[in-house]
């Protein structure tokens, strides 16, 4: 097939060259509509909804800390930025794996790692408009239970 620019294209193949080429007038389908999966939840919630979403899982991570802090045994690797809370356990990296194993084991909650200044961190994000205190206050629990075996 010859190179196509822009609306000018036209089917190789056709006799009637008038007949434009359309995969050169559509969008591209083989890639997913970013800006769309955007524009639609914004358009029909309003940006207040996002905003009071967004303010409810910055004030559980802030609660999660918090807790996460008063528990022993474990330490905040960082501070929380945006809806992300990252720990570990003080008593190492073996510790805090079994720390994530425990959590996504439950099948509760779910958990991912990272590595921050070499060490081996958990983390909990929240990220689902549909996440509760009483997740947050859940995944304390299963974190102490976590380190109390």
């Amino acid at each position: 097939m010859e190179a196509h620019e822009g609306h000018g294209a036209y089917m190789q193949d056709v006799a009637d060259q008038e007949l434009p080429h359309y995969f050169a007038l559509g969008p591209e389908l083989t890639r997913p509509s970013r800006g769309l999966s955007v524009w639609l939840p914004l358009h029909l919630h309003g940006v207040a909804r996002f905003r009071e979403t967004l303010d409810s899982m910055l004030d559980l991570a802030q609660w999660t800390a918090q807790e996460i802090q008063a528990t022993k045994r474990v330490e905040l690797a960082c501070v929380p930025e945006l809806s992300v809370v990252a720990f570990r356990s003080s008593e190492g990296d073996e510790v805090s794996r079994q720390i994530l194993e425990y959590l996504n084991a439950s099948g509760e909650v779910h958990v991912s790692s990272t590595t921050i200044n070499g060490r081996f961190v958990v983390r909990l994000a929240f990220l689902s408009q549909r996440t509760t205190r009483e997740t947050a206050v859940r995944a304390v629990e299963l974190v102490a239970e976590a380190v109390a075996v």
